[in-house]
């Protein structure tokens, strides 16, 4: 029997996806800075903290690099 309940996706997983659909688009360029941790974090209003587990995921699956401040 198939399982009815839905588990959600973590809000980090799906700001992750939004940014790669946004990378694929073409809105953000190979080598363009993409926004800082508090100005994402505002946009989509988590935390920072949502925004660092956002970032490393883009970061394993090779989509963005962090440069250090």
């Amino acid at each position: 029997m198939a399982n009815k309940h839905k588990i959600a996706e973590p809000i980090y997983q799906k700001i992750a996806i939004d940014i790669a659909s946004k990378i694929a688009a073409g809105k953000y360029k190979a080598g363009e800075k993409i926004y800082g941790r508090s100005m994402l974090a505002a946009h989509y209003a988590v935390s920072p903290e949502t925004i660092r587990r956002a970032m490393f995921c883009l970061e394993r699956v090779n989509l963005i690099e962090a440069k250090d401040k």
